[in-house]
């Protein structure tokens, strides 16, 4: 008795999900070795016409894990945009990421650093829901040069 009633609120619970308020997504910034990269600002987009006049961007910080997380609006947009703004002259990144979000809310995503030069010591996996962005840092070159490259 005591256990169909338990599955019965189990089922109900699982059948509601869908329609549960305020998903999260967490994004994570770390470096090729996995260790967090802080207090780096991250400005998060929605696509939808039918949030024109909700916020149209979040903006976050990392804290000192690396993390970030924000709730999706009601009802949740088809995709999202997602930028993170490293530090000139240091840091290597595919630092935008355009994303449906089922595919972050269902698998999580990894945003890998550009042309890597060498295998990562720890490939970060993302779990549902979180978005992993990985930055190389830049060779001796690619910063004695950087001044002279960039726009």
């Amino acid at each position: 008795m005591y256990n169909a009633r338990l599955m019965r609120i189990i089922i109900l619970i699982a059948l509601l999900c869908p329609v549960c308020p305020a998903q999260s997504v967490g994004i994570r910034v770390v470096d090729m070795k996995g260790q967090a990269i802080a207090k780096q600002p991250i400005r998060v987009s929605f696509s939808a016409e039918k949030l024109a006049k909700a916020a149209d961007a979040v903006t976050l910080e990392t804290d000192a894990k690396g993390e970030a997380s924000f709730n999706l609006p009601e009802p949740a947009p088809p995709q999202l945009e997602v930028r993170v703004s490293l530090r000139e002259g240091r840091w290597l990144c595919n630092c935008v990421l355009m994303t449906d979000t089922n595919t972050v809310l269902h698998q999580g995503v990894v945003q890998p650093a550009p042309h890597e030069t060498a295998v990562p010591k720890s490939t970060p996996e993302a779990q549902p829901g979180q978005i992993v962005f990985v930055a190389r840092p830049m060779g001796f070159f690619e910063r004695l040069f950087y001044p002279l490259i960039k726009e």
